[in-house]
C-alpha cells in the first residue's frame, strides 16, 4: 500500500509542479484554481504565486488528491482517491525554507 501510495504522489508531484503559461491572476497569493493543458484542477492557496497550505488536486478522470504543500512540494499528510479505492499517507519531501 505504501509503495502503491508513493509511486501516485510521485506522479502528483511531477504533474502538479509543471508550470505553464498563462498562470491566472488570482493564484499570485491567496485562494486560487489553476487547470493545466490536461484538464486536472488544482484549488488551494498560493503564496508569491507558489502553492502553499492546504490543497485539492481534481484529475480529469475523478480521481482526487488532497493534501499539504510547501513552497511548491507536497509534504506531509495526504489522501489520494479514486472510485474503488482511498489510499492516505505520509510524504516527506525538501523545500527550500
Amino acid at each position: 500500500m505504501k509503495i502503491t501510495l508513493t509511486i501516485i504522489l510521485l506522479f502528483l508531484a511531477q504533474t502538479v509542479y509543471s508550470q505553464e503559461p498563462g498562470f491566472p491572476e488570482d493564484c499570485e497569493n491567496g485562494v486560487g484554481i489553476w487547470i493545466d493543458n490536461n484538464g486536472n484542477r488544482y484549488e488551494g492557496n498560493w503564496r508569491n504565486r507558489k502553492r502553499y497550505g492546504e490543497f485539492t488536486y481534481l484529475y480529469k478522470e475523478s480521481d482526487k488528491f488532497t493534501g499539504m504543500v510547501i513552497k511548491d512540494t507536497i509534504h506531509g499528510q495526504g489522501v489520494f482517491e479514486t472510485i474503488h479505492n482511498k489510499l492516505s499517507g505520509q510524504l516527506k519531501q525538501g523545500y527550500n525554507k
